[in-house]
């Protein structure tokens, strides 16, 4: 549960850095001014740093240690990894983890 929490967040975090991205200049200094918004950044700031680091640690230590995904799939995961950092981390955790967790839960149910 954390997992997808910290994954959501994470990719949330990602849309909102893209959009301010490719806005325009004038949009982001009106931006700058605004004390809201840079509250708003501080609060995102505070809670995406530690759920980054959850996600690295934990689908890191998952990918190395639990996956069941043959060689060269771990091998594209990895090196989407260091392409694309956190980002990569939270679509692992929704594709490959999720679905090996809630398969591995209905096996031991039956």
């Amino acid at each position: 549960m954390l997992f997808s929490v910290a994954s959501t967040f994470i990719l949330i975090t990602g849309v909102l850095m893209l959009a301010l991205a490719l806005s325009d200049t004038n949009t982001i200094s009106l931006l700058e001014t605004s004390t809201v918004f840079r509250t708003f950044c501080g609060v995102v700031g505070v809670v995406a740093a530690p759920s980054g680091i959850y996600l690295l640690v934990g689908m890191l230590w998952y990918w190395a240690k639990l996956d069941t995904s043959r060689t060269f799939q771990k091998t594209l995961w990895f090196l989407l990894f260091l392409l694309t950092g956190f980002f990569g981390l939270a679509v692992y955790s929704f594709f490959v983890y999720r679905r090996q967790v809630t398969n591995q839960q209905q096996a031991v149910a039956e």
